[in-house]
């Protein structure tokens, strides 16, 4: 992990606080570790001190804007306000001229309508983003996330050791596998489980203790059988990973193929859902060839064989019906086709 420093305050009103959980969850899926003063660090000296000291262990710093103070009447040079002002915290500016005085690469993101001090344009060599932090998934929106890629390959730069780190989707063994996955929560990589917390925050990967039924029964450690498989399933990275989720509140299910959109940042491709418990079910890798297809298909004038020229994902119920879900890329999504009645 690469630690970077995050200029933000200690306290931001509530409307903001799911997409600044998405935020950090964007940061640990691409292996940044955000240290903050006053959130992940606290100060044994005066702050400026611990801010200096801190920044000193970091790689590169994110100034971000949120609304601290808003002045509703006033006057700004001698010329009263026709309309409301409103402030971010002094630390943003504070922060973001020692880093900036450090030769960090710096990244500066404010909420709409602030304004003054770092975040007026032409204050400091960088280009300042203004968005819509109360939005849920501002992190993923396409300026932020490709500002966010560029900043990173400076702050790579900076890290010779980390330089080698990637953005797999499924960290994988010599032999092409998915890891032993009855080790931490299935051994799915972290970087998924980082994924599914900034993309899925209301669902999570299986644990050992979702492995009953079925799936204890049928588990394997090599293969991850069958709660996962992988392979190159959209033809972007060999890396894909299919995999259940699992509703928090134990409600519902999701079927669902980890990859990474062109700029490198994480989608998931659902498969399928349903209600209750994914314990009967399984997923598998098809390889690239030709596979027989339904009866109830072929008699029905559908196709006999489903020819795959790139690995797809076969979804079914032990004991009973399965589908295969192929990556189509002329509607650039998965189409189905069932296999067994």
């Amino acid at each position: 992990m690469i630690d970077v420093f995050v200029s933000r305050p200690t306290w931001t009103p509530s409307s903001f606080e799911a997409g600044l959980g998405r935020f950090f969850a964007f940061l640990d899926s691409h292996d940044l570790r955000p240290r903050t003063l006053g959130s992940t660090d606290y100060p044994a000296a005066s702050p400026l001190d611990e801010v200096i000291s801190l920044m000193a262990r970091c790689r590169g710093a994110i100034i971000l804007g949120y609304p601290q103070l808003e002045i509703v009447t006033g006057r700004v040079k001698g010329v009263d306000l026709d309309t409301p002002l409103v402030l971010p915290t002094e630390w943003n500016h504070i922060e973001a001229g020692l880093a900036y005085a450090s030769g960090l690469p710096l990244l500066l993101i404010h909420h709409s309508g602030i304004t003054r001090g770092i975040f007026d344009r032409g204050a400091i060599n960088r280009f300042v983003h203004e968005v819509d932090l109360e939005a849920h998934d501002w992190v993923l929106s396409p300026p932020v996330a490709g500002a966010l890629k560029t900043w990173k390959a400076e702050v790579v730069k900076t890290d010779e050791p980390e330089a080698a780190r990637s953005f797999p989707a499924v960290q994988r063994d010599t032999g092409g596998r998915v890891p032993d996955a009855r080790q931490n929560a299935l051994e799915l990589h972290g970087e998924l489980e980082a994924a599914v917390r900034l993309l899925e925050p209301d669902y999570r990967l299986p644990t050992r203790d979702d492995l009953r039924g079925e799936w204890s029964e049928f588990y394997d450690a090599t293969s991850g059988f069958p709660v996962t498989c992988s392979g190159g399933f959209t033809g972007r990275t060999d890396g894909e990973c299919a995999v259940f989720l699992l509703a928090r509140d134990g409600s519902c299910y999701k079927a669902v193929v980890f990859s990474e959109d062109a700029s490198g940042n994480p989608v998931f491709h659902e498969l399928q859902s349903g209600a209750g418990s994914a314990q009967g079910r399984y997923l598998r890798t098809l390889e690239p060839g030709s596979h027989r297809v339904s009866r109830v298909v072929w008699k029905h004038g559908g196709p006999r064989t489903l020819h795959l020229r790139r690995a797809a994902v076969e979804l079914g119920t032990f004991e009973s019906a399965s589908c295969a879900y192929y990556w189509d890329d002329e509607s650039e999504k998965f189409t189905q086709q069932w296999l067994s009645d």
